[in-house]
């Protein structure tokens, strides 16, 4: 019998790390205001009016791993109406290794400006080094202009989340900072442009350096010295004088306010298993459905979908089955007849196209094509079986928000997409900020699909696999948890983001949502047996996630 975990310790229960909570502190500038966390500045605002989100360095490695930093100077000047911060770090992880340092000064007039410079201490390989900054999602609708090398451009933040870059080569953006006032961000030592991460669950607009029509990844050495600033500067007068505190949340419950609640399924997981005792807790969450994702070209699949099969009927529910498809024209035949044999419903079949070998970017083999739906559908029509078979994209909203072009809405009985609010960034603020973007990617996907029956999922912490890797995924050390897992699974943390992802995508008017895994890491359960890595993930035999 496994021992209790002595890791659970209260960090651990309340948030899944051991570690205390970052400290913020609150630095003001004239009529600024903004919270030091990390070295990164967020919520910064004028009065009451929140201008930017949070700014900070990414090194992304050539995955888009961003490698945290490790501070050797991190000294703090307060002076009231203005303050200065110095830096020093460095960004090591498998083969990057990247040291910096930089500073960020706030005036008396309200002016922020953010520099670095820093170089590589070996060469390695990355997508991006620099500044990063967030616009808060509220801007959604409000224009701006920029200023690029070929002039000035006018616009507007879009309404509808954007599946391409609403500003390009941006040197400068402008934009209202109030009924009363206008900011204006300027960049330097790159070109900069935006992309709207709400196709992700950010709850941001992100302008990000060096261009993404540049080719990636690209190698860079000791000799490349890195140089970038930021500056926001404001005009005008403040909506209001108050400035930003760090207080209590109050929450509040309103048992008066009702609303209907979706289907909801869960990951059938990995092979092996699950103890009577288990199943029978699973049984009592009367779970809509279970999912399971086949891939038509790996020799193990039958095995993968029997053995989702029969959980399925341990827990009285139907079987989603999202599959993708193999170049073999027997493919779809192959499961139609798999599945006409097996003794549990089909709740909903997904059919995606064959995955391309080598990848390219931008990847279209992540969504539903005309001749995949086309393919499925005839398969199981000749096998005489009845079924309702749907497409979107088995990644994130971005994917099916890029393929309108080619996505055949009219023949797709239900549409899917996934959600993993950890894509950018996984600190415990930017995953609770995805929350508030979730009903946007819905209101996005209904203009898209009108009013095809919408399924979300699945919905999981850590992605299961990256779409946008350019590399093998790296071997993952003894004193680390693979990239797929998150020990807030396990954490009230955890329990509190699920319940706000429910809420949020219920009252959207989404038609079904798959959360998680049955049991394991990625689950609702821990295993009995066989635990692992119980210091990085702190959990005990058989113990129920929040």
């Amino acid at each position: 019998m496994t021992s209790p975990n002595p890791a659970r310790t209260i960090n651990v229960i309340r948030h899944g790390v051991p570690d205390d909570l970052p400290e913020r502190k609150v630095l003001h500038a004239g009529p600024v205001s903004a919270v030091l966390e990390n070295g990164d500045l967020r919520y910064v605002r004028f009065g009451d009016v929140e201008i930017v989100r949070r700014l900070y360095i990414a090194i992304r490695d050539r995955n888009w791993g961003t490698i945290a930093p490790r501070f050797s100077q991190y000294d703090v000047s307060d002076h009231g109406d203005h303050f200065r911060v110095d830096l020093a770090a460095e960004n090591v992880s498998g083969d990057v290794d990247f040291a910096w340092s930089g500073f960020v000064e706030g005036s008396p007039d309200g002016t922020i400006v953010y520099a670095f410079e820093g170089a590589p201490r070996i060469p390695f390989y990355r997508n991006r080094i620099g500044f990063c900054l967030l616009h808060p999602s509220d801007l959604a609708g409000q224009p701006a202009r920029t200023v690029t090398p070929e002039g000035p451009v006018s616009g507007s933040f879009p309404l509808a989340i954007a599946p391409h870059q609403p500003f390009l080569d941006m040197i400068s953006i402008a934009h209202p900072a109030g009924e009363q006032a206008e900011a204006t961000i300027t960049f330097s030592g790159d070109l900069f442009e935006m992309e709207d991460q709400r196709n992700w669950t950010d709850a941001s607009f992100k302008t990000y350096s060096t261009p993404l029509r540049l080719p990636y990844p690209v190698e860079v050495t000791p000799s490349d010295t890195i140089q970038q600033s930021v500056t926001i500067a404001i005009e005008g007068s403040p909506s209001s004088t108050s400035y930003s505190t760090l207080s209590e949340p109050q929450v509040s419950v309103d048992f008066d306010r009702k609303s209907v609640l979706p289907s909801i399924g869960f990951g059938a997981g990995r092979k092996g298993t699950i103890s009577p005792e288990d199943m029978s807790r699973f049984r009592a969450l009367k779970p809509a459905h279970l999912w399971v994702s086949i891939d038509l070209a790996d020799p193990e699949w039958e095995t993968q979908l029997s053995d989702a099969s029969n959980r399925a009927i341990a827990l009285v529910t139907s079987l989603d089955v999202s599959a993708i498809g193999r170049t073999s024209e027997t493919g779809w035949s192959d499961l139609a007849s798999a599945i006409g044999s097996l003794e549990v419903p089909l709740s909903r079949l997904f059919v995606f196209p064959p995955e391309e070998d080598p990848v390219t970017f931008p990847r279209t083999d992540l969504a539903t094509h005309q001749q995949t739906i086309d393919a499925a559908r005839s398969a199981f029509q000749d096998a005489g079986i009845e079924a309702t078979i749907g497409g979107g994209t088995r990644a994130y909203f971005t994917e099916l928000n890029r393929a309108q072009e080619f996505l055949p809405v009219d023949s797709l009985d239900a549409v899917t997409y996934t959600i993993n609010p950890t894509v950018h960034a996984v600190d415990n603020l930017s995953l609770i900020e995805t929350l508030s973007a979730q009903p946007e990617t819905v209101k996005s996907a209904k203009a898209i699909i009108g009013d095809r029956p919408l399924f979300v999922g699945p919905i999981t912490i850590q992605p299961p696999y990256n779409p946008n890797a350019t590399g093998p995924p790296p071997v993952t050390p003894e004193d680390a948890l693979p990239p797929a897992v998150d020990p807030r699974q396990l954490s009230l943390l955890g329990a509190g983001w699920t319940i706000g992802s429910i809420r949020r995508l219920a009252e959207a008017g989404v038609d079904g949502l798959t959360y998680y895994e049955l049991y394991g890491w990625r689950g609702l359960s821990e295993r009995r047996t066989d635990l692992s890595r119980r210091d990085l993930f702190a959990s005990d035999a058989g113990q129920l996630f929040p």
